[in-house]
């Protein structure tokens, strides 16, 4: 497939892709497109107003190619540490979640950075685990 990007390798990927929607595609979209993501959960513009006309004809399709508003709902309240959708504006809900992408990221590098000094050992496969499953209850401290 191509797209205004050029060549899309990842066939799932949400926006540009044409093929299934995987895991990885929706973590990639959250985070890429935190605005596409909040609109597509709430079916209306970031600023409360109808989406204009053929946005749901798009979140049809990433619903036939296998994105489903629950389970892009449920991954991105176990990202955020959410119980509910915050009561703020939305604008200001986007900006965090931008923010905690960045911060998930950052945190990332430090662990490839970690793993390739090979002197944390299980350091990095610890933080993996939990930016995926979320964090321990118990507290873990690294000195660094």
């Amino acid at each position: 497939a191509s797209g205004l990007h050029g060549e899309i390798k990842d066939d799932s990927d949400v926006v540009f892709g044409d093929g299934s929607i995987e895991l990885k595609s929706m973590i990639k979209f959250v985070g890429n497109y935190p605005d596409s993501t909040i609109k597509f959960l709430l079916r209306k513009n970031l600023d409360g107003r109808p989406l204009p006309t053929g946005y749901e004809e798009i979140y049809l399709n990433w619903e036939s190619r296998g994105l489903s508003r629950g389970r892009l709902k449920k991954y991105l309240f176990k990202l955020m540490e959410w119980e509910d959708f915050p009561d703020m504006p939305v604008l200001d809900v986007v900006r965090i979640i931008r923010e905690r992408h960045f911060d998930l990221k950052e945190k990332m590098k430090k662990i490839n950075h970690c793993q390739m000094a090979d002197n944390c050992a299980g350091i990095g496969n610890f933080l993996k685990a939990e930016l995926i499953l979320g964090k321990p209850k118990k507290k873990h401290f690294f000195v660094n």
